[in-house]
């Protein structure tokens, strides 16, 4: 329960509050931004009194783009995104691997999935976003095992 608080609750607010928090404690900063040809936006905010890095990607749907009488489809498919990708059999394990703290979450405007890495396994965090966002790969039985949990989440 705290996770799923932490997830739709904390999470976001931080996004939002961290230019706030750096002007209160007065450190100078610049946030950066590109566009992309394909439209992709990317924000750089530098925090270098840290070693590690948070990589967001942020993909603008979510709760309220679900068809009428299909609610939960985004979180759904949230869900069924951290199972494996062209490249990585398992995401998780990867990720694991290397010390990465990593979730996702879907709100109502948007679906996150975000990774707080070392600095030098930004790379990597990138690398499997970018598959997962191009090679998606799911069987039946992770069909079925995530809906389970998915409406076993909606319950709570």
């Amino acid at each position: 329960m705290l996770h799923r608080f932490f997830s739709f609750f904390i999470l976001p607010l931080l996004f939002f509050t961290y230019p706030i928090s750096l002007k209160a404690v007065n450190i100078e900063h610049s946030i950066k931004h590109a566009k992309l040809s394909n439209g992709l936006d990317i924000y750089v905010v530098p925090n270098h009194r840290i070693s590690a890095v948070l990589h967001a990607v942020i993909y603008k749907v979510g709760g309220m783009d679900d068809p009428i009488g299909k609610a939960g489809l985004a979180h759904y498919l949230e869900h069924l995104m951290f199972e494996t990708t062209g490249k990585f059999k398992d995401i998780e394990s990867t990720m694991s691997s290397i010390g990465a703290q990593f979730n996702a979450f879907t709100t109502r405007e948007y679906t996150c999935y975000y990774e707080l890495v070392l600095k030098g396994d930004l790379p990597l965090a990138m690398e499997v976003e970018a598959d997962r966002m191009g090679n998606f790969n799911v069987t039946q039985d992770k069909i079925d095992r995530e809906k389970n949990i998915v409406l076993e989440e909606r319950k709570m």
